[in-house]
């Protein structure tokens, strides 16, 4: 693969794209927060990743490398943990497509007739992470320590939540009226903040927000990327397979 996929695709699975979406607006729900700033748990309600979705355009920015790289990207899911991402350069020639499940990483090198296959154990071993944390991309939260039945308590409309991953801290500025993160933060084991992930300009789709833009910037590689989300259908019914091409040199991940 050529070196900037390469560090996209590794920044990408490391957290783990204005504007037109295929989402009506509705009016926000009354309850998603108590009249005294207070409300008991839930606040994964509107994860995206709750159900299959498919972003079917998206505008990428990587900043950081010797030059800025702009690409268009796709992100097709089935829940709970099938993903394939695409990519394509802004001239609609196809670079990548990226299958990754639980247990399985397959990469199809479309640029270069390249077809790399292993499991997501290369995956937890060049990274140290799962795929568990993509759906940070899209403001979801996420976290073992997460419970219904905690209350929790608003301030000026915003609650700061520790979240707990597989041992890895995030932590979360939760907007109580959205029910989504205005930014998270992964750290390290010595506390210190190496993913920054800022949501902007939020919209409202059937049972979901989703923001229309995401920076995600990691500290120790000095890269950020830029994603402007085009278009998502949520829910979302669709089949998720990866087959290399003819003539595809296959090549193991170890």
């Amino acid at each position: 693969m050529q070196k900037t996929e390469i560090i996209l695709l590794v920044f990408l699975l490391n957290t783990g794209c204005s504007v037109f979406i295929n989402a009506k607006r509705h009016k926000t729900s009354e309850i998603l927060y108590k009249k005294e700033d207070k409300f008991e748990g839930g606040i994964n309600q509107w994860n995206l990743s709750k159900r299959n979705f498919y972003i079917n355009k998206a505008e990428i920015l990587v900043e950081g490398l010797e030059k800025e790289n702009k690409f268009f990207g796709s992100i097709k899911f089935i829940n709970p943990d099938k993903y394939l991402l695409g990519l394509k350069t802004l001239t609609g020639i196809e670079l990548t497509r990226i299958l990754l499940t639980n247990d399985t990483l397959l990469i199809n090198d479309r640029f270069n007739k390249k077809y790399y296959f292993g499991s997501s154990k290369y995956l937890k071993q060049l990274l140290g992470i799962t795929s568990d944390f993509l759906p940070l991309i899209f403001g979801d939260i996420i976290g073992e320590n997460m419970s219904d039945s905690i209350l929790y308590k608003c301030n000026g409309g915003e609650i700061n939540i520790e979240g707990y991953k597989k041992g890895t801290k995030i932590d979360y500025s939760f907007n109580c009226k959205k029910r989504k993160s205005n930014y998270a933060f992964i750290r390290n084991s010595l506390n210190q903040k190496e993913v920054q992930i800022i949501y902007r300009h939020f919209l409202e789709g059937k049972g979901f927000y989703i923001p229309r833009e995401i920076d995600i910037t990691d500290f120790n590689k000095k890269i950020t990327i830029r994603i402007k989300i085009r278009k998502v259908e949520s829910p979302w019914e669709g089949n998720i397979e990866l087959m290399p091409g003819n003539g595809y040199e296959k090549l193991p991940l170890k």
